[in-house]
């Protein structure tokens, strides 16, 4: 009985073996050509949408509002601050270029200063006030 199981197992062993190898190969894709749009899509519409430019990093900072010190440092070096309000306090007031007054809190009192003295061009005009 063992001599007539062996060709079967062989059989069924080659037979698995072809199917795991076709099931391993990968699909045929066929991918449509560029020019041809299927018709139930509409055309792209060019939107004509109006972006205003601004130089401001915050733009949405409304004046008297306060923001984070890592906000506060980048307007700073961005050039965008004209003039430091309560330099010696925990809390000190930007005056912008644009009009717009924001608070920050500092995280150690005197941080602003060092700030300013390590900034360079873009802190060159900025006045500091106790």
């Amino acid at each position: 009985m063992q001599r007539t199981l062996k060709p079967t197992i062989w059989l069924v062993t080659g037979l698995l073996l072809v199917l795991a190898l076709a099931a391993c190969q990968p699909a045929v894709v066929e991918t449509p050509a560029a020019t041809e749009a299927p018709e139930n899509y509409p055309a792209p519409q060019q939107e004509q949408a109006v972006v205003e430019q601004t130089n401001t990093l915050y733009p949405e900072a409304a004046s008297g509002s306060e923001v984070s010190w890592a906000q506060a440092f980048g307007m700073l070096m961005n050039g965008e601050i004209s003039e430091i309000l309560g330099a010696k306090a925990e809390k000190i007031t930007l005056m912008l270029k644009d009009g717009r007054s924001l608070q920050a809190l500092q995280p150690a009192i005197g941080d602003i200063q060092r700030v300013i003295e390590n900034c360079g061009e873009p802190c060159a005009a900025v006045q500091l006030s106790d």
